[in-house]
């Protein structure tokens, strides 16, 4: 069952970059709206508050865009401290002319220094949670994406204080 999982993963992963659809107009402010709905339970369940506004229109394939937040936000929720409601911000940050530029900060549990490029290599999980059932391709695949649309990403975080996850990406693709 594990090898399965594994075996698609690394297919979800050699299709970054694939895109069946064109370039549109997207309000990454209703796109975000999207994705809370779709969390809805998880959501109510760990008292969550997301808070975001003024993000702009952005001119991008909607489905990898739609996975970066989703991905980011989903592990705000998961590797949230407990019985403590999590607080999740979503701003936009000025990078230059040629791209947008965009924060996901939470005040979860944190990750360590030495771990902050690792987390971003295909199957490295830190382990963090026994009860985590993933296998460490989630954050991969984001910067995968990211990479090809013309960006980068990382993270600053503190331990039992938080994460912010920062991303660019090309103003046209």
């Amino acid at each position: 069952k594990r090898m399965k999982t594994i075996i698609l993963d690394i297919l979800e992963f050699s299709r970054v970059g694939k895109y069946n659809e064109e370039p549109t107009a997207i309000n990454v402010n209703d796109l975000v709206q999207e994705i809370v709905g779709y969390h809805r339970n998880a959501i109510d369940n760990k008292k969550v508050i997301i808070t975001y506004e003024n993000l702009p229109t952005i001119t991008c394939f909607k489905s990898p865009i739609t996975q970066i937040f989703q991905n980011l936000i989903s592990n705000s929720i998961k590797y949230a401290k407990k019985d403590e409601i999590v607080n999740i911000s979503i701003k936009q940050f000025e990078v230059d002319k040629d791209h947008w530029g965009f924060a996901v900060e939470d005040n979860g549990i944190g990750i360590e220094e030495r771990y902050f490029e690792k987390i971003f290599i295909l199957f490295q999980r830190l382990n963090i949670r026994q009860d985590d059932s993933g296998n460490g391709i989630g954050l991969a695949i984001i910067k995968k994406i990211v990479e090809n649309l013309g960006g980068k990403i990382w993270v600053t975080s503190e331990i039992n204080v938080g994460s912010t996850f920062y991303f660019t990406i090309a103003k046209n693709v």
